[in-house]
């Protein structure tokens, strides 16, 4: 396996890609198709170049005739890269912290467990030796969407549900999601939800930090 770290144009400027001996890709760091195309036909064509080159040859494994077969039809088809599988990663923040304030973990689940869309909620993690009391303060919690509910995936034919987790204050990923559309879709239904959690505050799901509230993010 090789490993290959590059710009795309115009938005992308960390692309890591890693390409296996069978020609198959992995690309992480790209903000939509078009870039992850872009990346996949940059390598091809220096693959391509170095097998032409003397002192290069032997990068591609197959004939002199094979080769020639396989240059003539990229000059006259193009790159050719068949994306087999996408998926995608966000994060967002809800900001919470930014009035001073966060949600109560342990307040938080129960209310989470009986919405119908959700399939699963759990704490992720506490500080060990404490009996979960840090929970509230310190727990992240992972929740598993009923995928039946995400609009746009309600009939693509797949069981797997959809995954997020959170922390107290609202910092979100998500993970798996097949399209940048339905990670948007995703993610507006997360955010809606925690909202509603944070402005119902029954039963006291919302706390107040002790201290001030975060300071504003620059260009807000």
């Amino acid at each position: 396996m090789c490993k290959v770290t590059m710009q795309v144009p115009p938005a992308d400027g960390n692309v890591v890609l890693r390409i296996w001996s069978s020609g198959k890709t992995q690309v992480s760091g790209c903000s939509s198709e078009e870039s992850l195309y872009l990346a996949n036909c940059g390598v091809q064509t220096v693959i391509m170049q170095l097998a032409a080159a003397e002192g290069t040859r032997n990068i591609l494994l197959v004939s002199d005739e094979a080769l020639q077969q396989l240059q003539a039809r990229l000059a006259s088809a193009g790159a050719e890269v068949r994306l087999t599988n996408m998926s995608v990663m966000g994060s967002w923040d809800c900001g919470f912290g930014d009035v001073g304030a966060r949600l109560r973990v342990d307040a938080l689940l129960p209310w989470l467990q009986a919405r119908p869309e959700i399939v699963d909620a759990r704490l992720l993690g506490s500080k060990a030796g404490d009996g979960g009391a840090s929970a509230s303060r310190f727990g992240q919690v992972g929740i598993y969407i009923r995928r039946s509910c995400v609009p746009g995936l309600e009939q693509d034919g797949q069981e797997k549900d959809m995954y997020i987790n959170f922390s107290p204050a609202g910092k979100c990923v998500i993970l798996g999601v097949p399209s940048m559309q339905v990670g948007q879709v995703l993610a507006d239904m997360i955010s809606e939800l925690l909202i509603e959690a944070f402005m119902c505050d029954a039963p006291r799901i919302r706390e107040q930090y002790q201290g001030q509230p975060r300071r504003p993010r620059r260009g807000a």
